[in-house]
């Protein structure tokens, strides 16, 4: 293979260059989103803003949406690393997330209790999990039942309604994409059952273990 022209750089060292970027730009960014949710936290607090407790309120949302939104770019340039971690502790993560498109709609999460570990990147599945359920659930509420079996811990979203639908729950585009972002992080992208089921699996591990 012949070397690159003296004025090109090779594939890999953009794309460490472009991970090296995302990384440092998203933290920077991280910091400031913080900053701006910790002073209007502050104003909540002080004195004569009481009246502007709802506004202020509204603001904090949308900066936790920011966030949210940051989080989920993020996972389209780079994968973090992989920790042990428990899955009620994966599944408290879920649950605490604030949701986008769904936000309005109520989710029931139902955890079965069996404790078993992965080994996964937390905040990333926590991440991408919301992300699914917004865009499953983004046109009627429904339950997320999580359990552990057959070594898979598995994440099953189900509608409440259950009727005929003309229109697919999620775009075929998108589908692909989570998918293909699931697949990243050792899940599998079970499919869908009768058209109001959706399920993705994880993979477990040892408890502790690294693998």
């Amino acid at each position: 293979m012949s070397p690159p022209p003296k004025n090109q750089v090779p594939l890999d060292a953009q794309s460490g260059a472009c991970q090296s970027y995302m990384r440092r730009y998203s933290h920077d960014l991280g910091n400031c989103l913080s900053a701006i949710d910790l002073q209007t936290m502050v104003l909540q607090r002080s004195a004569g803003m009481a009246e502007e407790g709802p506004r202020l309120a509204i603001v904090r949302k949308q900066v936790a949406c920011i966030v949210e939104m940051q989080l989920r770019l993020g996972l389209r340039f780079r994968t973090p690393p992989a920790t042990a971690v428990t899955l009620s502790a994966c599944v408290e993560q879920c649950r605490s997330r604030p949701r986008i498109a769904s936000a309005e709609i109520e989710i029931v999460w139902s955890f079965d209790g069996t404790e078993a570990w992965l080994h996964a990147a937390p905040e990333a599945i926590s991440v991408l999990v919301v992300e699914i359920a917004d865009h499953w659930f983004a046109h009627g509420g429904g339950t997320i039942k999580v359990s552990a079996s057959d070594g898979c811990a598995c994440f099953q979203m189900q509608h409440t309604d259950d009727a005929e639908r003309d229109q697919p729950l999620m775009e075929v585009g998108v589908q692909e994409e989570l998918a293909a972002l699931l697949a990243r992080l050792g899940g599998v992208w079970v499919g869908v059952v009768s058209g109001t089921i959706l399920t993705v699996t994880l993979p477990l591990t040892l408890a502790g273990a690294s693998c």
